[in-house]
């Protein structure tokens, strides 16, 4: 006789009592320690429930002992908050005629006085008798749900504090445009009589009088250009997609070199630059951010040292990493971050004419393309200023 012939007549094994019983206890030993209360729920054909094989976390999450719970459920129900206990219903009733997994979460009254937040889960089976049947457990998410609950608040106070934020940005934003405009005129005509004044009486002026005429004209000059690189950087944060074009930045230099001629002739400066990509960017944006960095770049040159400006670009995976570096001046490692401040300036206008808002400019067009800008610099050596830009 085969081996599977005598396999096909040996008949099944049935288990003994004490193997029964040590399977239960083994059963009861993991559910007591799950971290909840695992147990079956049983709606009968007749429409009544009851609770089987409650484990030892009823004490913990309902406060009621396994026995009270299995006695009687409405224990249990009874301590369901009134919100919730229709919805919790109605769910159970779902995934009994449905036969699909039963989830649902309720606030829960504890006998300690406190409100818990429970979520339920079970997996139901039809009996033969019509009734159906849970394999269960329900959790504490007390923690959790204080959780998000607090983060939801974080967000939602971090929401209206971005709202207020970005409403006093562009209330400061007109400010800054009118005020820049308005104040345009003034200044014009403080020039404009200033110089007819001079014009009109310079014989009857002496030198200290022409001298003071020559200021007050130089200091309205002076704020009018503060006006207007005011007025320009309170443009910027208007850039919108609808502005970003395909910009090859080689013909931009260009541009660039053609602008700025008059001070490369000056200085004999030499300006280098080669296989620039084209990006999508502001045409506006892009031109003011690299001529800025090189029109101070040429501005701040060693004296007797003819200046020389390399532009290059390094291509990452995310993004284009260009530096502008010169042979210039340089700047002392403490002022590294003050020079991307507006207004801030390293040296007396007397010696380097601007207002000290170009850097300021470049910062706020690296950052708002989702950049950054750093520099290297030492003094007598020259300077590096980096600036990256996503692709």
């Amino acid at each position: 006789m085969s081996v599977e012939k005598r396999s096909a007549q040996t008949p099944p094994r049935t288990i003994t009592q004490a193997e029964a019983e040590l399977l239960s206890q083994r059963w009861q030993n993991i559910t007591d320690n799950v971290p909840g209360v695992v147990f079956r729920y049983l709606i009968r054909a007749d429409g009544t429930d009851c609770l089987e094989h409650v484990s030892q976390g009823a004490e913990k999450i309902w406060g009621i002992s396994a026995e009270a719970a299995m006695a009687n459920v409405a224990l249990v129900w009874n301590r369901c908050d009134p919100e919730d206990l229709p919805g919790n219903q109605a769910s159970i009733l779902h995934s009994a005629q449905t036969l699909t997994p039963w989830i649902y979460e309720w606030r829960f009254h504890h006998p300690d006085g406190s409100m818990r937040w429970h979520q339920g889960r079970g997996q139901p089976m039809r009996l033969a008798d019509g009734g159906t049947i849970w394999d269960s457990i329900v959790m504490d998410i007390t923690v959790q749900k204080e959780a998000q609950q607090q983060l939801q608040q974080a967000l939602t106070e971090l929401n209206q504090h971005v709202q207020a934020l970005a409403i006093s940005n562009r209330d400061l934003e007109q400010f800054a445009y009118i005020a820049s405009h308005d104040l345009q005129e003034p200044l014009r005509m403080i020039s404009s009589f200033l110089s007819q004044l001079e014009k009109k009486y310079s014989n009857l002026l002496d030198d200290k009088g022409r001298r003071y005429i020559h200021f007050a004209v130089d200091g309205a000059q002076r704020m009018r250009q503060i006006i207007l690189d005011l007025l320009e950087y309170s443009r910027l944060s208007k850039t919108g997609t609808n502005d970003l074009e395909s910009v090859n930045l080689n013909q931009l230099m260009h541009e660039i070199k053609l602008l700025l001629r008059k001070k490369i002739q000056e200085s004999d400066a030499q300006l280098h630059w080669q296989d620039l990509p084209t990006l999508q960017i502001s045409r506006t944006q892009a031109r003011q951010l690299f001529q800025n960095l090189i029109d101070n770049a040429l501005k701040y040159a060693r004296p007797e040292v003819r200046p020389e400006v390399r532009l290059e670009v390094q291509e990452t995976e995310q993004e284009w990493v260009f530096s502008v570096a010169d042979n210039g001046l340089g700047i002392e490692t403490e002022y590294f971050d003050k020079i991307f401040v507006i207004f801030q300036r390293l040296h007396p206008k007397e010696q380097f004419s601007g207002t000290g808002i170009g850097l300021a400019i470049c910062k706020k067009i690296v950052e708002s393309l989702g950049g950054r800008i750093w520099l290297d610099s030492r003094p007598a050596e020259g300077s590096c200023f980096y600036f990256s830009l996503k692709k």
